[in-house]
């Protein structure tokens, strides 16, 4: 049975074709594919990322350790900072690529839904010594990505905020919904935008 985002019923009812991917159901369109992605060059779109694989390292060895085990530089990653890497086999070959996002306690990685568990399990082996936890945080935690040239806009008039200027991966936390929200300059298209993270359970609204 394929997973659904916690967006499927809104997604349905608003005439979503839906494809499996990775084992999740995902809205590929809403009748008219071609309209959706010009609007989105032009001004905007709302992407429902929920199905990516959230995994969140903690304790005081996080960034020494996921350093030895991914490819950039995560020991240097400034709080607020982030950045693209991969992680790969002792042979060089690359189980995933995953995006690091470094928090004050803690580190947030994200990587596709077809490799989180890999990914999980891959570097759970490899802790010895070092003082690091590794959870799985894909299904409470949400991911909508606003994407394109207007994307800033539709995410100051959606929220009712300003948003802060932020480098590429560097994100910061609006305390605007329970839980707090996460916005992370993400550029996914192309065209410019950004990511939301939040609590699942208020993506919907």
């Amino acid at each position: 049975m394929p997973f659904a985002t916690p967006l499927y019923e809104i997604e349905s009812a608003a005439g979503a074709s839906f494809e499996s991917y990775c084992g999740w159901e995902v809205a590929a369109h809403f009748g008219d594919a071609r309209a959706e992605y010009d609007a989105l060059c032009a001004q905007a779109g709302v992407l429902d990322m929920c199905f990516l694989a959230k995994l969140r390292a903690t304790g005081r060895d996080r960034q020494r350790f996921l350093n030895n085990m991914l490819t950039n530089d995560i020991k240097n990653l400034a709080t607020g900072s982030g950045c693209y890497a991969a992680l790969l086999t002792r042979q060089g070959l690359m189980e995933s690529d995953l995006w690091v996002y470094a928090c004050a306690e803690e580190l947030w990685l994200e990587c596709p839904p077809c490799a989180g568990q890999q990914v999980l399990a891959s570097l759970r082996k490899h802790i010895v010594s070092d003082v690091v936890d590794l959870d799985d945080h894909t299904e409470p935690i949400a991911i909508l990505s606003i994407q394109g040239p207007k994307a800033g806009d539709v995410v100051e008039r959606t929220l009712g905020i300003s948003v802060p200027p932020l480098g590429m991966f560097e994100h910061r936390v609006l305390e605007t919904v329970a839980g707090g929200l996460r916005i992370v300059r993400r550029d996914r298209t192309g065209f410019g935008g950004f990511d939301l993270w939040l609590p699942r359970e208020h993506v919907a609204d």
